[in-house]
């Protein structure tokens, strides 16, 4: 199961959108290199909702045009599948989609900063977005449960019917009717 020629296939544009389906369905059948990529008519036909006829016909017309390439065609007397190819160089032809081209856009810019040291902003204080010592307005010390003993919480005025009491900060008020 390869999820980068998956990827790869989903941030391409392909001539129709069942195409893509089939396309997709076959990358993640194969493994990384795009090699050994062999499910069924039904398989593909199946996950992509398409009849079995649309799969065929797809499987047959999608070859002449490239991707995927058939690597070894199938023998019904030795009951040995069709195996398809993914060419990646192939496959990276493709013009990309608008949001792929974004994102691919978005991690250069990543990079570049990265790359002189200013991948985060800084904010006030050294601390960066994002870093635990960021300050959040309180919010951070809120959203961060605390185990406290029943002795504690007894003494915070909270309660003391369990032995260990997973609470929130400024949450000190447990009835044992309602068994938290």
């Amino acid at each position: 199961m390869s999820f980068r020629v998956a990827v790869m296939v989903e941030d391409r544009i392909f001539a129709s959108s069942t195409e893509k389906l089939v396309m997709f369905k076959l990358a993640l059948s194969g493994n990384d290199d795009g090699q050994s990529v062999r499910p069924s008519v039904w398989t593909i036909a199946s996950a992509t909702q398409l009849s079995e006829r649309t799969v065929q016909r797809m499987l047959k017309d999608m070859p002449a045009r490239g991707l995927p390439s058939i690597a070894q065609d199938e023998d019904p007397r030795r009951k040995r599948p069709r195996i398809y190819r993914i060419d990646k160089a192939q496959l990276e032809a493709l013009p990309m989609t608008e949001a792929a081209e974004a994102r691919e856009e978005r991690r250069r810019e990543r990079a570049r900063n990265a790359a002189g040291g200013q991948n985060r902003p800084a904010l006030a204080g050294g601390a960066y977005r994002g870093s635990p010592t960021q300050d959040l307005g309180g919010v951070a010390a809120l959203a961060r449960p605390v185990l406290r003993s029943s002795g504690a919480a007894a003494a915070e005025g909270g309660c003391a019917h369990r032995a260990t009491h997973r609470a929130y900060p400024g949450d000190l008020t447990c009835s044992p009717e309602s068994g938290s």
